[in-house]
């Protein structure tokens, strides 16, 4: 019987790893130095960042990208998510409305803080 293929946060789940790494991520939120502006905002205790980014996500959109870069992807595609508040702030951004503008909606951590 051949083996079928697994997700590897599957198996990251199963090990317990996935949980650890969503707390250690979560806990860089509370003296935020998650992109290169590394701004201290406590954001677990409702302070914005640099990018005006709080505890939650705000995303825009999220769909399947079933043509995204074939040689990376293979024949099933891709995921995408689009973020609001980048702190990037490119002024040549081809997502600039989405990225800048706050579109979306904010989207709840699982994790309690």
């Amino acid at each position: 019987m051949a083996d079928t293929w697994e997700p590897p946060y599957v198996a990251l789940h199963r090990s317990g790893e996935l949980e650890q790494r969503a707390k250690r991520s979560m806990a860089l939120l509370a003296s935020c130095a998650l992109c290169y502006r590394a701004c201290g905002a406590d954001r677990l205790d409702g302070g914005r960042g640099a990018c005006r980014a709080g505890r939650d996500a705000v995303v825009a959109s999220w769909t399947a990208h079933k043509w995204e870069e074939p040689p990376i992807s293979g024949t099933d595609g891709a995921g995408t998510i689009f973020f609001s508040q980048c702190t990037g702030r490119c002024i040549f951004c081809q997502n600039f409305s989405i990225s800048q503008m706050d579109v979306g909606r904010s989207r709840s951590s699982a994790w309690p803080g």
